[in-house]
């Protein structure tokens, strides 16, 4: 008598197996949804010279015009280029007071949600003696589940130059 190694695929075998790669590609396209259907907040920034209108009130001016310019303000663009919908609670500069690098809020009230495209745009009205002090590290802004976004360090720096650059004229 020998023995018959041959195994016998029955119809209980064949649908576990199906079931587990369905279950497979189920949670793999699960992952892959859930990574890209995020938010994702962008932040821009320019700096804008200013005079004053009848009010007092800062008024943007065209870049090279030398006529009643009073000053100079950043303007920050919150832009939320993900999927989901995202509350921007503040936003301010990072400056490395302390060893986890302290946070420095310049905005600190409630901001609109913003949804899919949608984007806030918040004013600093002496932005070299706040946000692009020569100790400031970055611009961020933080959403309600306090994760901050920050302002890439490059575009930051050019700022930065920019407005020593006119401090300096």
């Amino acid at each position: 008598m020998g023995s018959d190694t041959t195994m016998k695929i029955g119809l209980t075998t064949i649908l576990a197996v199906w079931g587990a790669a369905l279950s497979s590609f189920g949670f793999v396209s699960n992952l892959l949804r859930d990574r890209r259907d995020r938010p994702n907040v962008k932040l821009t920034a320019e700096l804008e010279q200013t005079m004053q209108d009848s009010y007092g009130q800062p008024i943007p001016v065209e870049k090279g015009t030398a006529s009643g310019i009073v000053g100079t303000q950043l303007v920050v663009t919150i832009t939320n280029v993900g999927h989901r919908s995202v509350v921007i609670t503040c936003w301010g500069s990072t400056t490395p007071t302390d060893s986890e690098g302290h946070l420095r809020y310049l905005q600190g009230r409630h901001l609109n949600a913003l949804a899919e495209g949608e984007y806030h745009t918040v004013y600093a009205n002496s932005p070299r003696e706040s946000v692009l002090s020569d100790s400031a590290r970055g611009i961020f802004a933080r959403d309600s589940n306090r994760k901050n976004w920050h302002m890439p360090r490059k575009q930051f720096q050019a700022l930065r130059d920019e407005a020593k650059k006119l401090a300096g004229s």
